[in-house]
Order: C-alpha cells, then structure tokens, then sequence
C-alpha cells in the first residue's frame, strides 16, 4: 500500500490547526493553552507567551482604509525579555492577540492582563472589535486626571472612574458578558456599562497613543463572575448616550479613538 507523503501529513495537521473555529489567524504561529470543546466559565482559550518573540501578534484584522502613512499597524511593538513592549513612537499603534475569539464563535470571555505605564499616559485593551469598532478599556488623562474607561469605538466614553496607574505594575481585568461590560483593576471592578452594539466575538488585543507599555501576560478565558473587593474611590460616571460632549477624538480613516492630554 502507498504511504502518504510527509507533504500530505504536513498539510492535514495545518488544516486540523487553522479550520473549523480554532480563532487562530491562519498562516500564524502561536503557542497557546486554549479549550476547543465545551466552553466553561474560566476555561483558558488563550495564553501569550512572548519569551521567543511575538507569539503571532501582529497588525489588526479587517482593518479599513486609513489615511497614509497607516497608524494603527504594530510595528511599534516587539518582544523582549519575555515582555511584549512599545516603543512610543507612533501616534497610535494596535497590535492584535492570534486569537480571534469570534474566529471561534465564542461572543462572552475575559481579558487578563499585566501591564506596566513605562512613559506617556496611554493603556488601552480592545474587546470585542470588529474593524476599526468595538470596546476598549483604557486607562488615561484627558485633562482631568487619570481615569479608567468603558469605550466604544464608534461613539466614546460608556463608563469611567478614577485611577492613576502611576509606573507600577497592575493587573487589568475586562469582561464581556451579553450586553454587560465590565472593567477591573487588581482585582476591584471600577467600572461597568451595559451597551448591545457588538455582540459577538470579533478579535482582541492591545493599543496605544505615544506611549511606553511593558506587557508580561496576556489570557483570554471563558466567561465568569467579576471579582469584588472594594467599591471604587468615586460613583462611576456613565456618560448619557455614549460620549461625553467634551471628549475629543482622534480620526483617522474609520476608527476614532479618544485624544489624551500630551505633556
């Protein structure tokens, strides 16, 4: 009987990766922990490790046209140390995990995170995005002070509360859960906001404006219960309708991200 070729072995187990809703972007390498059969709450899909470099992260899916030369590609990240870190260079970059949970069909899941203010004053964790649109939690200064928000792409400011990062590590914590959106930090949620836009999955990652950011972990699980251990400093703010009136944005092409204050 005639063997199969190592081509045609090499082929399937490619194919058994990339097709039948991994959420792997096909042709991308990865070395994740993920559950490909019944999804629990806190069941992990994905975990980053950046100690070879940048385990598949790269540009943004789906991006829209944008204005040349394009912001919001991710050259301005890389890996280091075990770190995934910015430089600060760009006026804005997104860089995007190598897994998609929409890829997946998987809409509810949480973000965690570790993340290090290095120098600017921008952190930001996409969810859900779809294109150039979705939500975010970011952490910034408009000219009020540092502030935890609950964004969407399309319109602005959802929720947000007080708190300054400062240049210690925190961990950040953002959950999608049917139309809830929740932010945490170490382990307090500061903020949530209800909104029905965009449900399903879409992609994940990280961005920022002229900011320095160093990464150490990074995993998407299956959603659960947001913990609790204390009540924020300040009653959240929920902006009526979306955006505050005096929030600026920052245009280019489709996508509209909030403007911080520059030093």
């Amino acid at each position: 009987m005639k063997q199969p070729s190592l081509v045609l072995i090499l082929r399937s187990v490619a194919l058994a990766l990339f097709v039948g809703g991994s959420g792997f972007y096909p042709g991308r390498a990865s070395t994740p922990s993920h559950a490909a059969a019944a999804l629990g709450a806190g069941s992990v899909l994905y975990q980053a490790d950046w100690s070879h470099g940048l385990d598949g992260w790269g540009t943004p899916p789906q991006q829209p046209s944008l204005v040349q030369p394009p912001p919001h590609d991710a050259s301005d990240w890389y890996a280091a140390g075990g770190l995934l870190l910015s430089r600060g260079a760009a006026l804005v970059s997104d860089i995007a995990a190598p897994y998609q949970p929409g890829r997946a069909g998987i809409a509810d899941y949480v973000i965690e995170t570790q993340i290090q203010l290095r120098a600017g004053n921008y952190i930001g964790i996409s969810v859900r995005r779809e294109g150039g649109d979705g939500y975010a939690g970011i952490v910034t200064d408009m000219g009020s002070g540092f502030r935890a928000y609950i964004w969407r792409q399309d319109t602005g400011e959802l929720a947000s509360a007080p708190f300054n990062p400062g240049s210690a590590w925190h961990a950040y914590r953002l959950q999608a859960q049917g139309d809830t959106l929740t932010f945490s930090i170490d382990g307090n949620a500061l903020v949530s906001a209800n909104d029905s836009r965009w449900s399903s999955g879409g992609w994940t990652g990280l961005y920022e404006f002229s900011s320095q950011l160093a990464v150490r972990s990074f995993v998407i699980t299956g959603s659960g219960a947001t913990p609790v251990k204390s009540p924020p400093a300040e009653t959240p703010r929920v902006a009526p309708g979306g955006a505050r009136g005096h929030v600026k944005f920052s245009i280019c092409g489709q996508q509209k991200y909030p403007l911080p204050v520059q030093d």
